[in-house]
């Protein structure tokens, strides 16, 4: 069961000294040509996200930094993070894959832009900038993690399939109800591929540009 802290009307104390201050953006020295990065750093023993923000000049041709491809979700319930010492709330499928990566996929906590965060959703100027570079942030990311939600044990043989070094494309291209019920070989992998493409992720329209764009995609899953 989560035991995640959730938005409340009231702050939370979250240490002797009372409760942290709510998270104020600071303006990008230019949000043209600047980003914002976030750096994963713990999971606390309540479970609360611990997290660095960081400003980053973007240079097209640099690589050095990581995007998230996900799906928003539903805007209730949201869950209180910790960002800079300070209390920023996400929603619970951006939650869950903070809570994914900094306990199975470490390598997916480090210099990563997640566009929920790391724009300034209440400066419309801002948005409206860093909106319209977005094809830029996802083409130059080292990697794109395209996280598609928490672990199904109904995906396991799709993801089996999908990691064989030389597999065969044709199960994973081929998710059709109109497969021949003959595909006896195949037949437990289509069934699992259909339930991982029913996720909320792959009806998003703006993955179609984030994963073309990306050079580097790789699947997760809690």
């Amino acid at each position: 069961m989560k035991s995640w802290e959730l938005l409340c009307d009231e702050p939370q104390p979250t240490n002797d000294s009372g409760p942290l201050p709510e998270f104020a953006y600071e303006p990008l020295a230019s949000p043209q040509g600047c980003i914002r990065l976030i750096n994963i750093l713990e999971v606390s023993t309540d479970g609360t996200i611990i997290c660095a923000m960081k400003e980053k000049q973007f240079n097209l041709n640099s690589g050095s930094y990581n995007a998230l491809s996900y799906c928003w979700g539903p805007s209730r319930p949201q869950y209180r993070i910790i960002v800079n010492d300070k209390v920023l709330y996400v929603r619970e499928n951006l939650r869950d894959f903070m809570y994914a990566a900094r306990t199975a996929h470490e390598d997916a906590c480090h210099d990563i832009w997640i566009d929920a965060i790391c724009i300034n959703q209440s400066d419309l100027a801002e948005r409206a900038i860093q909106v319209g570079q977005m094809h830029h942030i996802f083409s130059n990311a080292r990697i794109v993690y395209a996280w598609i939600g928490n672990w199904d044990m109904r995906f396991s043989s799709a993801f089996q399939k999908l990691e064989e070094p030389n597999a065969d494309s044709e199960p994973a291209l081929s998710f059709s109800p109109h497969l021949p019920r003959t595909c006896n070989k195949y037949s437990s992998v289509h069934i699992s591929m259909r339930h991982l493409f029913a996720r909320d992720y792959w009806s998003r329209m703006w993955i179609v540009q984030e994963n073309i764009l990306a050079s580097n995609i790789r699947l997760l899953c809690g």
